[in-house]
């Protein structure tokens, strides 16, 4: 199992931490969760906004309190619609708050869960396009802006399928072990960070009409690096290094 840290870039999450470790499919513990987010912490500019986003196996208590007494970092997660608030009028799972499709309610300042003394906004947002609606749990004071960046959440989903059926394969290797899954992903996700900028020197170098449609641009950056690459390797052409890498004495810091 990989548990998966990224930034968003433009429709691609770029990965900068991961951890792989043994286990079942499924939901891994808030003491991963907490682990993989202390790695991240140090390789954060000073000063830098964050806002974490992540799906209902991110809500734990023991996380978002980890969050609240060590970052000042914004959040927005989804939740499972079973799960209690307490306001002054009592507590009820959060899908007994009425909702009709196409619109939302939130909740400000409210006990998350019925044990816990985090206290948090909660949003029920029934979008529309959804079948059926999504409970957002966030330390965000706007609503609308909460379920904004909560939609860009999928964006991991794309960086998923181009290390696997889209792109590099890995998935095929049946690698079982750990530390050698582990050393696979650094080599993945440089060459994926590679293909992302190769992507955006086709697009400053006005090259797209080489592997793309003249009139509109249908590829992704990842897409575009890599079909670049396999165009310039055929036709002998020069492509761009695009790695620095510093040296090693600049990053003990944040081993």
């Amino acid at each position: 199992m990989v548990l998966m840290v990224g930034v968003l870039y433009q429709k691609r999450a770029l990965p900068i931490v991961w951890l792989v470790y043994k286990g079942k499919k499924g939901h891994t513990s808030a003491q991963r969760h907490v682990q993989a987010l202390e790695k991240v912490r140090p390789l954060l500019p000073e000063g830098s906004e964050v806002v974490l986003l992540g799906d209902a196996e991110y809500d734990t208590s023991e996380m978002l309190d980890w969050i609240k007494k060590n970052t000042a970092w914004k959040y927005v997660l989804r939740t499972s619609p079973q799960i209690y608030v307490q306001t002054i009028e009592g507590s009820q799972p959060i899908r007994d708050y009425p909702l009709e499709k196409g619109h939302l309610f939130s909740l400000k300042d409210v006990g998350f869960t019925q044990t816990s003394t985090l206290t948090l906004n909660v949003i029920g947002w029934w979008a529309a396009e959804y079948e059926e609606p999504i409970f957002l749990i966030t330390n965000l004071e706007q609503p609308y802006e909460a379920c904004r960046y909560y939609r860009r959440r999928f964006r991991i989903e794309t960086f998923f399928s181009d290390q696997k059926s889209r792109g590099f394969h890995i998935h095929k290797s049946h690698l079982a072990e750990p530390v050698r899954l582990s050393r696979l992903l650094i080599a993945a996700c440089l060459a994926y960070i590679w293909m992302v900028t190769q992507g955006l020197h086709v697009i400053a170098e006005n090259k797209l009409s080489l592997i793309d449609r003249t009139e509109r641009r249908d590829k992704s950056l990842f897409r575009l690096g890599l079909d670049w690459i396999k165009y310039a390797l055929k036709h002998s052409l020069d492509f761009h290094p695009a790695f620095h890498f510093l040296p090693l004495e600049t990053l003990v810091h944040v081993r």
